[in-house]
């Protein structure tokens, strides 16, 4: 959890109040109160604390001086959440928010004091910095603002942070299933060795979970568990922080080889390091906005799954085979990972067709201006995620996954390449999730003759290398990819 306190600072010296969770807390002349200020134009209950969801909002408690945060007065019965290095006035008493855990205190290797394993690095606030690195915060602040795709967000980080550290390599990453258990989403310099091996201190990666590790010099580290991570790869200097509450967006790990620098290089270390955390919180608050907004989109399309009972969970299992076609075609993972997101809401424009049409049962019953409804909607469904910065890279599956490699699909004719990528791998599979999904008027495809179906539209219906890939999967991974959201499997061949 976050440590917070809030720091009063007096000619006759500072006085911190630790802020406990979950309150409420209140401010003021009153020795009842939890966090005293002994000024008589303080009222006796000032201002009230809350923590909310993670995070602490005041309000005013019907004070006569007033409550205000960073100059700005609270109205009556509003609340206010507050951030790292905010400002709490109550009344002429000025109270500055200091956070520390996740975001905030870092733990540092290579102390003064050989017998302190590490020592604690306060986060800078923003007011703290240089030009130099101000400037880095301001262009990334306006960067994330009008950056449409988490990808192209994680590239622009990894380059601010490379640029406030000067480290040699810096790559964005987060957990996988992988050997190595670690997936480079974004990189710069050599974070792999020769033969491909991941060259960074997992040991690092497993310890940042609740804030940033940075070792200055490994040498001056007490943890032996991550001086022998940093043998290993030969590195002396790194840092590892989360993005997002305990790693949730992943982490950005830096690091500066064998490079050995001055006490006064640590000191640069140190505050490159508060400048990059500060670049990470940045970071991780615009990917929380964008993530709320994905999770809306993906609610909406697992609602359309859900008006025909027929094919509940249809846009996930075809978000599942598509990534697993995609890697069986060499892509590599981005693509993969755009390719299952633009699976999850390629039918989100079915929102847009009537029940009368979407729910009617039976083959060969649609008339054709009922067909015409259907066919509306990729165009749909592409129009209305349009409007979502977040979904701008997944926009050409959504309309082209009806696209035919001859020409004759819909909505646009597009033929062979003109068709996009994401298009023709989930062109192969929506095709075979919907043959194998069983309907009120006939029971789905086996696995066999789903697959034999899929082999005749290769160049007629199917890019030919992609089919290609999908024949190649083996049996039981498309077994797999069939199974119901339900837990009910589609008939085995």
């Amino acid at each position: 959890m976050t440590e917070a306190s809030l720091i009063w600072n007096r000619a006759e010296g500072t006085t911190t109040f630790p802020l406990t969770p979950p309150g409420p807390l209140l401010i003021g002349r009153l020795p009842t109160c939890q966090i005293v200020l002994n000024d008589p134009k303080v009222s006796r209950s000032h201002a009230r604390l809350d923590f909310v969801s993670g995070a602490w909002r005041v309000r005013d408690a019907g004070s006569q001086a007033g409550t205000s945060v960073n100059g700005r007065r609270l109205p009556a019965n509003e609340s206010l959440e507050l951030s790292d290095g905010d400002v709490l006035a109550c009344g002429p008493i000025a109270l500055e928010l200091s956070m520390a855990g996740a975001h905030g205190a870092t733990m540092m290797g290579g102390a003064d004091d050989a017998k302190e394993a590490f020592e604690r690095l306060l986060a800078g606030r923003n007011q703290d910095f240089g030009h130099e690195h101000l400037a880095l915060l301001l262009d990334l602040s306006e960067t994330l603002q009008r950056e449409g795709s988490e990808q192209d967000m994680r590239a622009k980080l990894v380059e601010a942070v490379e640029q406030a550290t000067r480290f040699a390599n810096v790559a964005f990453v987060r957990r996988s299933s992988s050997a190595d258990g670690v997936e480079v989403l974004e990189s710069v310099g050599e974070v792999t060795d020769r033969s491909g091996h991941l060259r960074m201190s997992r040991t690092m990666l497993r310890n940042a979970r609740d804030g940033m590790v940075l070792v200055t010099d490994k040498s001056g580290t007490g943890d032996q568990a991550i001086v022998a991570s940093l043998e290993r790869v030969a590195v002396n200097q790194a840092f590892c922080t989360p993005v997002g509450e305990q790693g949730r967006f992943g982490f950005l790990y830096a690091d500066n080889g064998t490079g050995r620098g001055d006490p006064g290089e640590r000191d640069r270390l140190k505050e490159a390091a508060r400048v990059a955390n500060a670049l990470v919180r940045m970071a991780a608050s615009q990917f929380e906005k964008l993530a709320h907004g994905r999770d809306m989109v993906q609610i909406i399309a697992d609602a359309v799954d859900r008006r025909d009972p027929c094919t509940g969970g249809h846009s996930r299992r075809v978000a599942r085979l598509a990534r697993v076609i995609a890697k069986a075609a060499g892509l590599d993972e981005r693509t993969c990972t755009l390719i299952h997101d633009s699976g999850r809401v390629h039918d989100i424009g079915k929102i847009s067709v009537p029940d009368r049409v979407l729910l009617k049962e039976g083959p060969g019953r649609l008339t054709e201006s009922e067909f015409a409804e259907i066919r509306k909607h990729p165009q749909a469904g592409h129009d209305l995620l349009q409007a979502y910065p977040i979904m701008q890279a997944v926009l050409p599956g959504v309309l082209d996954h009806h696209e035919k490699w001859d020409g004759t699909g819909y909505p646009r004719q597009l033929k062979g390449e003109a068709i996009s990528r994401i298009g023709r791998v989930l062109a192969v599979a929506d095709v075979f999730d919907a043959i194998t999904c069983k309907r009120p008027y006939r029971d789905g495809f086996p696995l066999q003759k789903a697959r034999s179906i899929i082999e005749e539209g290769s160049g007629t219906h199917f890019d030919p290398a992609i089919v290609k890939a999908f024949l190649s999967i083996p049996e039981a991974e498309l077994q797999d990819c069939m199974e119901k959201t339900d837990g009910a499997p589609a008939p085995a061949a």
